[in-house]
């Protein structure tokens, strides 16, 4: 299974969360993303037909209702999965790896036992 940037940034805000999360939620907690605020229902869409994504429950917004999202796959998951398939074209393995765990005030060696 492979993640896109922008769907790798939304798995990490999944992932770290301790709540299910709405669309609202998803985008108020990734200030710094690449994508544009209209893109996050592409993005789960996406995610949810590669299995990396659930649909959890729903909350009031306003007048209406909002889908709340959580991650169908751990991050260790993911990048067991990422050790067992070939690299995508220009990207190896170890910068997978990092760019799941590395992020700025994340360093990678932290994470490792």
């Amino acid at each position: 299974m492979n993640f896109t940037e922008n769907e790798l940034q939304v798995m990490q805000i999944l992932w770290n969360a301790k709540t299910d999360l709405s669309r609202k939620d998803i985008i108020e907690q990734s200030p710094n993303r690449t994508w544009k605020d209209n893109s996050i229902h592409v993005l789960l869409n996406s995610l949810m037909k590669k299995g990396a994504v659930k649909v959890v429950g729903m909350q009031p917004a306003g007048k209406v209702y909002a889908r709340t999202f959580a991650a169908d796959i751990s991050q260790e998951e993911y990048l067991s999965a990422q050790m067992t398939v070939p690299p995508p074209k220009g990207k190896g393995r170890l910068c997978r790896i990092v760019c799941c765990f590395g992020g700025p005030g994340r360093p990678f060696r932290r994470h490792i036992r």
